[in-house]
This record gives structure tokens, C-alpha cells and sequence, in this order.
């Protein structure tokens, strides 16, 4: 079996791929969903990587139903890394795992914040607070990180609260509450008002939330390289890719083709993509029913 090597180079602004025209895929932007011939559904992250659902409860506190996925081309889709797994979107669920008894609130990143008392869950998220709480697999709970727990009566950062009387929606950040504007705003930020929690928690105002703001309310992942905010995204063939070559069939790891991302206005390479003949094997993720639109009734 002959294998044949396309090579193609785009260039698009920081936050966005965009796919060579005769390619007839859609522009992709953080936070959308992806799939391409195969069923499993993927997150497109703010760094221009894809990453995968490990199972429908961490779909469903991020989206409703399936009716923004976006559909690229199998080669397109093998040119975006994977970036890991989706966490629990913060403000949403409480976690923990059948192995640990503590449960967990997650903010941005995927970092997990002990609530160290069923008194302050009660005073946090209500009486009914535990059905808020999901399990996650053991074998998922690395993908999270411990940070500081709580201890007092104040919401970790990105959730979404309201006061009776009040017909503002707030979300808190950073021991503040942020007003959020209007429903342009709150659409803007994808939430959903089934997340929010009435509290009696008195917080001091911070600045009110006018528009998306995907670095704070709609990240799956944190790097540890500086961002880039402006500049542009270039995906060029490597200067070691492999030549075209027969490939025996049913091969295994045999790459077949390496690009290089540069961002802004970097001169060396932020990062470098290979392809294998078992890549698409291991690309798996969370797969969209065929013919489900909408999202099955909650369960705790």
C-alpha cells in the first residue's frame, strides 16, 4: 500500500483555525465542538488543541445538546493535537471519587477545592447540595488538580448566583460578585441557569461581565508557557517529516507526517504535531448519540 503526502500551509488570527478553502470546513474558535467522519465530539481549546469528553456528565455541564458540533474533514481533524480531557466546567457540579469521601468543587483548570464540611456546602450551594454532586472514574481524577479548600462561606470562582428579590444573575470571582450585564452577555459566556444557586452570601462588586470572556469562564486547559493574545497561528510541514515511502499494511507507528505551530510572532516553533498509522486508533472521545439533539433528563 502506497501512502501519498499532501502538504498544506494556512495561516489564520490567534483563537481561531481556519482550514484552506477547498478543504469545506467550517472556521473553528475556542470553545467549539468538533467531530469529523467518526462519531466522538471534541472541544477546540483556546491553545488550538482538541480535547476529548471522557464520558456524558462532563459533556453536559459544559453543553445541552449537540446541536453546534461542527463537522471537519478526517485530515484536518488529525492536524489538531489532543490537549488531554475536558474537566468538570467550573460552577456547575460538585465532585468526588467512590475511592475518596471528600467532595470536591472544581474552578478553571480543572483544580479541585475540598469543601471541608457539610455545613458549608449547605451554606454554599443549599440544603439540596448534594445533588450536585457527580463521581468521576478514578482513572480521570488525574486529569484534575488539588488547590486550597474552603473552609468559609465563599463561592469558588465561576459560579453563577442570584439573590432573592434580585433579578440580576452574578457570577463570583475572586471574592467578588460580577454582575453580568445583560443576556447578550450571559449567552456570550455559554451558561446555563440551571447551574446557578439563590444565596443569602453577601459579596462586594467587581466589574460587571459585558461580553465573552473565554479566558475566564470557558477554558479547558491552562498552559504553562506565556499566551499569545495577538499575532497569528502558522501550521507549516516540518523540516523532518518523513519522505513518502510504502508502508507495509497493517503497519503500526509508522509516521507518516510532522508539522510545526508557530504562534504570534515567535520565530522558533511553539510546538510540533506528528502523525502515525496508530494515531486514529487512539484518538477517541465522547460520541454524539446519531440522532440526539437535545439532553436526556438530569439524574444525579
Amino acid at each position: 500500500m502506497t501512502v501519498s503526502f499532501v502538504t498544506i500551509l494556512w495561516s489564520v488570527g490567534a483563537g481561531a483555525l481556519a482550514f484552506p478553502v477547498s478543504a469545506q470546513a467550517a472556521t473553528l474558535n475556542s470553545g467549539d465542538l468538533i467531530k469529523a467522519s467518526g462519531p466522538a465530539v471534541y472541544f477546540y481549546g483556546n491553545d488550538g488543541k482538541r480535547y476529548v469528553f471522557p464520558n456524558e456528565k462532563t459533556y453536559f455541564s459544559w453543553f445541552v445538546d449537540f446541536s453546534s458540533v461542527k463537522t471537519i474533514t478526517d485530515a484536518e481533524l488529525a492536524a489538531i493535537l489532543i490537549g488531554g480531557n475536558v474537566t468538570i466546567r467550573p460552577g456547575t457540579k460538585l465532585v468526588k471519587i467512590t475511592t475518596d469521601p471528600k467532595t470536591y468543587a472544581v474552578t478553571k483548570c480543572g483544580t479541585l477545592h475540598w469543601i471541608e464540611s457539610e455545613a458549608v456546602a449547605k451554606g454554599l450551594y443549599g440544603d439540596a447540595w448534594a445533588t450536585r454532586v457527580v463521581d468521576v472514574p478514578d482513572s480521570f481524577f488525574t486529569n484534575y488538580t488539588i488547590g486550597s479548600s474552603v473552609s468559609t462561606m465563599v463561592h469558588p470562582d465561576g459560579q453563577l448566583v442570584t439573590y432573592t428579590g434580585d433579578t440580576a444573575k452574578y457570577v463570583v470571582m475572586n471574592g467578588q460578585k460580577r454582575k453580568i450585564a445583560d443576556d447578550a452577555a450571559f449567552a456570550a459566556n455559554h451558561w446555563n441557569m440551571t447551574n446557578a444557586v439563590v444565596t443569602t452570601v453577601s459579596y462586594g462588586d467587581g466589574t460587571a461581565v459585558a461580553g465573552a470572556e473565554a479566558d475566564n469562564f470557558w477554558t479547558v486547559s491552562c498552559g504553562t508557557g506565556a499566551a499569545v493574545t495577538n499575532g497569528s497561528v502558522t501550521v507549516a510541514l516540518a523540516s523532518d517529516t518523513p519522505a513518502g515511502a510504502t508502508v507495509p499494511k497493517n503497519a503500526m507507528s509508522v509516521p507518516m507526517v510532522k508539522v510545526t505551530l508557530s504562534a504570534g510572532s515567535a520565530a522558533s516553533p511553539r510546538s510540533t504535531a506528528s502523525r502515525s498509522t496508530s494515531s486514529r486508533a487512539r484518538s477517541s472521545g465522547f460520541s454524539a448519540p446519531m440522532a440526539q439533539a437535545r439532553r436526556p433528563p438530569s439524574r444525579c
